[in-house]
């Protein structure tokens, strides 16, 4: 998966709740487009290496995303 995939999917916003991006090109723009999606429960990103700290520093202070954020590198 790509960020234009992450456009599709943050299309979804309030019926979205679990969202796997893990192993896929994903890049900090893409993760930032599902700030809006008020409706995530859990988020796994594992072994995103074009994730940085800035990145997920765009959904912190989003608390729905601690119980069920999932990163491995």
């Amino acid at each position: 998966m790509k960020d234009a995939w992450m456009e599709v999917v943050a299309s979804q916003r309030k019926s979205l709740l679990l969202v796997d991006i893990s192993c896929s090109e994903v890049t900090d723009s893409g993760i930032d487009l599902l700030r809006d999606c008020s409706s995530i429960q859990s988020l796994a990103c594992n072994y995103c290496d074009q994730i940085s700290e800035h990145g997920l520093g765009m959904l912190s202070g989003q608390s729905r995303f601690l119980l069920g954020f999932h990163l491995f590198k």
